[in-house]
């Protein structure tokens, strides 16, 4: 049984949910409906009016925006290049080029080496499809491997 100090208030506990004791699961899912109601009844508010008038404090608030448990007009902005975002991190034109990006890098490391000079299934594949350290370990200690 492993026990975590709950990342909000400190508490040991067992079994922690998001890195949270339950005591402050169960406030966050609180203030978090607190939020949505509030929300409901006043679609266009911003985030400084949303924690003045819920008393959810404004850093709750924009965490709510960042995990995409919110959308909120005027709350965010891009950390990629600062545009207006109503939910999560990037807006959708850096999401694309982020996603393609990676989808670049991850086609190009199949294909041959990675960065740090791994093999990769391409160039693993032209070599035979043997690992070198086998070799290594022959000519370090004889025929047998030991």
């Amino acid at each position: 049984m492993a026990f975590e100090n709950c990342t909000q208030c400190g508490k040991l506990s067992v079994q922690l949910v998001r890195g949270v004791c339950s005591a402050c699961l169960e406030a966050d899912d609180q203030m978090y409906r607190t939020v949505t109601e509030y929300l409901r009844r006043n679609p266009d508010a911003d985030v400084t009016s949303i924690a003045s008038d819920t008393g959810v404090t404004e850093k709750k608030v924009l965490e709510f925006l960042r995990t995409g448990r919110l959308s909120v007009k005027g709350g965010l902005s891009c950390e990629r290049c600062g545009e207006p975002v109503h939910t999560g991190k990037l807006c959708e034109r850096c999401a694309a080029v982020v996603q393609g990006q990676l989808r670049g890098a991850s086609e190009s490391t199949v294909k041959g080496k990675g960065p740090s000079g791994t093999i990769f299934r391409g160039e693993q594949e032209r070599a035979g499809g043997k690992m070198h350290t086998l070799d290594l370990t022959r000519r370090k200690f004889g025929k047998t491997g030991r």
